[in-house]
């Protein structure tokens, strides 16, 4: 993972993560995807205070020119997963068979337009897994979900990251994959 977190502040341009909240600047935020940029200006802080989803933003820091805008951004939600039978059998047979195995899952994820190319979808990805990991000591989480938009470009940044497709059938455009959180000791 790049180091976007915890960078040495040089020439004052840096990164900070921050869960979202209502004094944030919102509304220059633009992923071009409507349905993304949608989510976090209308629906985001809603959906925290219903505990439906809580968002992280990641927010570009320029100290110099006093800028402070919203890179990008992911929600995380609780979630079971229904395993694909295959994989259904293999748990059986481990005896960590449950009907719906506990996870998390990313269900919005978007980065600024002027920030493509840059690898910050991945960075994001992986700041959600990270998070997502420390729940671990608390709570029981095996798997991380995210139903992925069919673009090569955003399967393969899941794919750059560990993430498996169990089902591509999916809703509209998009299809389920999974990330196992298991360590064997």
């Amino acid at each position: 993972m790049s180091n976007i977190i915890n960078p040495d502040k040089k020439d004052g341009v840096y990164f900070e993560e921050e869960r979202l909240t209502q004094s944030h600047s919102i509304d220059d935020f633009d992923c071009e995807d409507p349905k993304i940029n949608e989510f976090l200006k209308k629906d985001a802080i809603r959906y925290q205070r219903f505990n439906l989803a809580q968002t992280y933003v990641l927010i570009f820091r320029n100290d110099l020119v006093n800028e402070r805008s919203i890179a990008g951004y992911y929600t995380l939600s609780a979630f079971g997963i229904k395993l694909p039978e295959e994989m259904e059998e293999q748990f059986r047979r481990e005896e960590k068979y449950h009907k719906l195995q506990p996870a998390v899952l990313i269900g919005m994820l978007g980065r600024h337009k002027k920030h493509q190319g840059s690898r910050l979808g991945e960075d994001l990805v992986k700041l959600a897994i990270k998070r997502i990991i420390d729940l671990c000591k608390d709570i029981g989480i095996r798997f991380v979900v995210v139903h992925a938009h069919k673009k090569d470009h955003v399967v393969k940044m899941y794919n750059n990251v560990g993430f498996e497709t169990i089902d591509d059938k999916g809703r509209d455009d998009t299809q389920t994959m999974i990330l196992d959180l298991y360590q064997p000791d």
